[in-house]
């Protein structure tokens, strides 16, 4: 199952990309060089002149070559300048090593000024070409912090898409990240290939992990998922029934939603002492889906697993608290049902409590603690907290106002799922004006199950 690096053909002859095409490096320091990809034929070109007269007639492996020679110790602002250009071609050529070339310049500031959103951009294309380095080091961009937000998850994906190309440093890099939301534990990334033999030999862990990776992204495989999962569930691996459960419930794949069976599951796994699926069991008592409804039932459960220390049950039961749903409203144990899910790190608890207090009802307005809460979770990967802090940023509600932040909020909401981040940016102009009204979507609320 092992995934080879392509190799870009320029001209019939395999290229040797030269010595930019080295970073490839975990959070920290200057990156080490890792030496260039491996080549079993000799350069297309030698001189810069002939990879100029290469590049001039097309060839973008030649066109490649002459940017990395270009940028060397001694080079000066017309080197990298020249660079830009010839490996700008090489990449819109399709020639990945040139993307992530470019990405690395933008990176380091080198002939240009530094820019991590287009650095990003940059190793984005090359990895969608399959360039390891070009992943590794977009993945890399994404876990540590700078002005490129942090972004756990995303570095997760691209970094897990460089280690199955057998990048070692990914590998290496994916063993110091952060473990599933809620867990807080360090978690080391086990390549694809390896979690199938293991899957095989009857090690369901495996099974349910390989799963979660063929639900979306490169290698998705809804039936395959599906299928990995029930295997799982059958073998007694309990939080491989919650997620067949969950997937069912969503109709993946072209499947029909099927909620009856979905609850099964998820009494399955309950039944197994897997919390999350107690949690998703408890949601659909809730809200009658797939089982008849029972909220007092749904409170119960949402407090036992609670009582475990399950951070998304908190949420769920501080969201039945602050509802009055199936227990005796309580808004004050619900602030303080969130603060502990929000601590647990899990960002919905900490965006429903910024809600609460943006509100303002049964607990006192405090839109700068809001404006704080709304800012962790969209930290923490929730793309609708990142609109509510955007607004937050646009109305001047807890912080002056400022469009520009709240339209960085909007676009980075709008690109990771939020409809409503991506209708917020048209709403910016208008509000700048100080006649404007506010926008109503600025109270709105990310209710919990």
């Amino acid at each position: 199952m092992e995934k080879k690096r392509k190799l870009a053909i320029a001209g019939g002859v395999v290229v040797l990309v030269g010595a930019l095409y080295l970073w490839a490096r975990g959070p920290g320091p200057m990156p080490k060089p890792d030496g260039p990809p491996p080549s079993s034929g000799k350069p297309v070109c030698v001189t810069n002149e002939e990879c100029a007269a290469l590049c001039d007639q097309g060839n973008v492996g030649a066109c490649a070559s002459l940017g990395s020679k270009l940028i060397g110790p001694n080079a000066n602002a017309a080197d990298f300048a020249r660079a830009r250009v010839v490996l700008q071609k090489a990449c819109d050529g399709g020639f990945a090593p040139a993307c992530t070339n470019i990405g690395a310049m933008l990176e380091r500031g080198m002939g240009v000024p530094v820019d991590l959103e287009a650095a990003a951009r940059a190793y984005g294309q090359a990895c969608e070409k399959e360039d390891a380095i070009g992943c590794n080091n977009l993945g890399t961009l994404y876990a540590r912090n700078g002005a490129l937000a942090k972004d756990p998850s995303e570095a997760r994906k691209y970094l897990e898409k460089a280690c199955n190309m057998k990048h070692a440093t990914a590998c290496t890099t994916m063993k110091n990240l952060a473990g599933p939301a809620g867990t807080g534990a360090a978690q080391a990334f086990v390549p694809d290939d390896e979690l199938e033999t293991k899957c095989d030999g009857g090690a369901l862990a495996s099974c349910t992990e390989l799963g979660k990776r063929r639900e979306a992204g490169a290698s998705a495989d809804p039936d395959k998922a599906r299928a990995l999962y029930g295997q799982a569930c059958q073998g007694g691996h309990f939080p491989g029934c919650t997620r067949l459960g969950i997937v069912t419930m969503a109709g993946m794949g072209g499947v029909a939603r099927d909620a009856t069976a979905a609850a099964a599951l998820f009494a399955k796994a309950c039944q197994g002492n897997d919390l999350d699926g107690c949690e998703q069991l408890a949601n659909c008592y809730l809200g009658g889906t797939g089982i008849e409804r029972d909220e007092e039932r749904a409170a119960s459960m949402y407090r036992s697993s609670c009582d475990k220390g399950h951070a998304p049950s908190c949420n769920g039961l501080a969201s039945a608290l602050a509802q009055g749903r199936g227990v005796a409203k309580d808004v004050t144990e619900a602030v303080r049902l969130y603060e502990k899910a929000c601590a647990g790190s899990f960002p919905l608890a900490c965006s429903n409590l910024g809600n609460l207090l943006v509100e303002g009802k049964d607990v006192g307005r405090d839109e700068t603690r809001a404006l704080a809460l709304f800012h962790q979770a969209c930290e923490g990967g929730l793309p609708t907290a990142c609109t509510q802090e955007g607004y937050l940023h646009l109305n001047g509600k807890g912080t002056p106002r400022d469009p520009d932040k709240a339209d960085e909020l909007f676009k980075r909401a709008c690109e990771r799922g939020d409809p409503r981040g991506c209708k917020a940016r048209g709403d910016v102009k208008r509000v700048m004006d100080p006649g404007a009204a506010p926008s109503a979507s600025a109270s709105a609320g990310t209710k919990a199950p």
